[in-house]
């Protein structure tokens, strides 16, 4: 990455314009972060309660299905136009909009009278989360240093990480306690709470100048046209694919290396819990070397064998170190991605660039959780392992010709 030439202040680290960063880049890093935890709670609700939803509205556990579904559906229409909205108005009002959405709806959601009602709040809910997602980047250049941009969007995208862990852990265990209704004014009470945080501490830095000029079509052609952009989206379909679509298979994945059906969700949590760690260690490491395009490289021929060595691992133990070490690797590759994307097209265009990332992570996630399952009918979802080699390999190839900005 190459980093500006700026002198430290006082008080502070220089940022890439020469303004001292104010401490108060944490707190507005903090308001974020709860934001994106928000996003993946209010999306992942259901999934680990089908059983529970489909009985308490009288339908199959295929339809509830559908209330996580429509979430990256909405992401597909919706990433683009919010970029745009980002680069326009800035990090703050989106992260209101977004939250505000979420806030709105997931607290109608217990008051959903019918499966089809609880279906459009649902879906209007998943409006609010490309406005948080697609923040990440435009806040970073906002408030943080060069030096420091890696580790902050590592936090950044941790928090949608923590977010999918938590309420995959806490949602059953919620709905023994509280039942259907409880729960979900529970996630309504943390989502409202997160809206009036962002409200209090999220704010543009004082050097902002306000909302930008209209962004012109042709500022929006040449991020596309960026080839570090279009590198960086097919890495973004391929990785943000695969490691969802394992994530929605990750009980037969597990099971299938000879570790019992009752432990596999557990097993499998090892991937996004290495990838935590990884997503602090490595955005912070690129940092202290100053670049992004190296550890990139390094981290996709790492993760390439380890998936290679799941693959003959066997039992719970085996397994787990496994995929810790490989969500090490694989999974901290996102935060790199998405400040290399913004470095890029430069801090104006960085909402439209992280954007475009998320919205061919959305298609690569759709894609490839149907080709799991398709191909773990041809071939058994153990050889799915040495497939998600494959796709590392082919991702490192894509990486070898990005430039370092």
């Amino acid at each position: 990455m190459k980093y500006s030439s700026t002198t430290p202040g006082a008080g502070g680290t220089a940022t890439p314009q020469g303004n001292v960063a104010s401490p108060y880049r944490w707190v507005v890093l903090t308001g974020y972060m709860a934001a994106g935890i928000a996003s993946q709670l209010v999306w992942i609700t259901f999934a680990p309660i089908l059983d529970v939803t489909a009985q308490h509205y009288g339908v199959t556990q295929s339809a509830v299905g559908m209330l996580a579904a429509v979430f990256p559906l909405v992401y597909l229409v919706a990433s683009l136009p919010t970029g745009y909205f980002i680069d326009r108005y800035g990090f703050r009002s989106a992260l209101l909009v977004g939250t505000g959405l979420l806030a709105l709806f997931s607290a109608l959601r217990p008051l959903a009278w019918s499966f089809a009602v609880l279906l459009v709040f649902q879906t209007l809910a998943g409006l609010g989360q490309p406005f948080i997602m697609n923040s990440i980047s435009k806040l970073v250049r906002a408030w943080f240093p060069e030096e420091e941009a890696g580790l902050a969007t590592g936090l950044g995208t941790l928090s949608l990480m923590v977010g999918i862990i938590a309420g995959l852990a806490a949602t059953p265990k919620l709905a023994s306690a509280l039942g259907l209704g409880g729960t979900l004014w529970v996630y309504a009470a943390y989502t409202i709470a997160t809206l009036a945080l962002v409200a209090a501490v999220c704010r543009e830095p004082p050097s902002s100048g306000g909302p930008r000029e209209a962004v012109s079509p042709r500022e929006i052609l040449a991020v596309l046209r960026n080839r570090n952009v279009q590198l960086l989206s097919a890495l973004f379909l391929l990785g943000v694919g695969s490691y969802t679509a394992f994530t929605t298979w990750v009980e037969p994945l597990v099971s299938s290396l000879s570790v019992p059906h009752a432990s596999a969700g557990l097993v499998g949590s090892a991937l996004t819990i290495g990838g935590i760690i990884g997503s602090i260690i490595v955005p912070g490491l690129a940092d202290r070397y100053r670049t992004r395009r190296r550890p990139m490289i390094c981290c996709l021929a790492a993760a390439a064998l380890v998936w290679l060595l799941a693959y003959e691992a066997r039992g719970s133990l085996a397994v787990a170190a496994a995929l810790f070490v490989a969500g090490f690797f694989f999974v901290s590759l996102a935060p790199l991605a998405l400040d290399l994307s913004a470095a890029s097209v430069g801090e104006a265009m960085a909402g439209a660039a992280n954007a475009v990332l998320w919205e061919f992570s959305q298609i690569g996630s759709l894609a490839l959780i149907w080709a799991f399952e398709r191909a773990s009918s041809l071939a058994g979802w153990a050889a799915l392992y040495p497939a998600m080699a494959a796709l590392t390999l082919v991702m490192l190839l894509l990486a070898l010709p990005l430039e370092e900005h």
